[in-house]
């Protein structure tokens, strides 16, 4: 099961992306790292597979991790995909913003195992919506049939 996972994250702290890549790619994900915004929408444009889970950094130069996440959202391929923020902001402002987009957020500097626990927990959630679809069809167009009244 986790092969099939793929996971983008994007943090332009090569020691945080590094680390977070390790950290996935121990418990077997398919990862893509990027260091800025621009190459993580390149990708997310030219992707035939969209991914499982995308973890972002919120302050980045060029593309903030908010600008991609209103992309993503733009993106009717995407904008099913769960977003995990990064940040090291924690200032009351910042989590009204979390709680107002319906984001998963960690606050920099991060515990791993928390990490872990976080991934652990969207990508199952993830996973059972998934399988919800597909066992009653939403994935499919239902047949109507015509009732004469």
């Amino acid at each position: 099961m986790a092969n099939k996972i793929r996971v983008v994250v994007v943090d332009d702290n090569r020691d945080i992306l590094c680390s977070v890549g390790q950290i996935l790619e121990a418990r077997g994900y398919k990862v893509y790292l990027f260091d800025n915004g621009r190459d993580c929408i390149k990708y997310l444009n030219e992707t035939k597979k969209p991914p499982s889970l995308i973890i972002l950094d919120i302050m980045m130069p060029e593309i903030s991790g908010w600008e991609i996440h209103r992309r993503i959202q733009e993106m009717k391929n995407l904008s099913h995909v769960p977003i995990l923020f990064l940040t090291a902001r924690s200032n009351s402002t910042a989590l009204d913003m979390y709680d107002r987009y319906g984001v998963e957020y960690i606050i920099k500097p991060f515990d791993v195992k928390n990490l872990q626990e976080n991934i652990e927990r969207i990508i199952t959630a993830r996973e059972e919506i998934v399988r919800t679809k597909k066992k009653y069809g939403f994935f499919t167009k239902p047949e109507c049939k015509t009732v004469a009244v």
